[in-house]
């Protein structure tokens, strides 16, 4: 009787175990003004596209660490920035745009908002911090100093 329990035991804890759990990332998003087709997220010498849906696009993947990413449309595309993704789920809001530079005209994606990062989370509060601490304490912030008077003026 013993051995049966201990038997249905370890196989009940054993099929626990199995369930399949995702320790990668999924990121969500939407997507804000007129654009249908592919949209392209690169990160980690990796390449991934999603067909957009009602305005909408989802990724899933495996990052080691925080990882660099960016988004791109299809043909002559560019970002205004990128993010960081990690093992967890994330919502990404972008807008997109058609910019004329020069004589081309360039699929622009804007990263709005990113949601459910320790990155996202750190710098949203980086930005509030230097904003908190106005125009003065930023500049004395990046080591700025009073000129030096220079050769001949006193300060040699």
């Amino acid at each position: 009787m013993k051995n049966i329990l201990f038997f249905s035991f370890f196989s009940i804890i054993t099929l626990l175990g199995c369930e399949e759990k995702h320790e990668g990332f999924v990121l969500n998003g939407e997507i804000e003004g007129d654009y249908t087709g592919y949209l392209y997220l690169e990160y980690d010498k990796i390449k991934d596209s999603c067909l957009i849906k009602d305005k909408k696009f989802y990724f899933q993947g495996r990052v080691h660490r925080p990882t660099s990413a960016f988004l791109f449309a299809e043909g002559f595309s560019t970002n205004d920035r990128n993010f960081y993704i990690e093992n967890t789920n994330m919502i990404v809001n972008v807008s997109f745009e058609k910019r004329k530079v020069q004589e081309y005209e360039l699929n622009w994606v804007i990263i709005d908002t990113v949601i459910g990062t320790e990155t996202s989370r750190l710098l949203r509060g980086a930005a509030a911090a230097r904003r908190a601490a106005g125009p003065c304490r930023r500049a004395a912030s990046r080591g700025a100093r009073e000129p030096s008077p220079g050769p001949g003026r006193g300060g040699d």
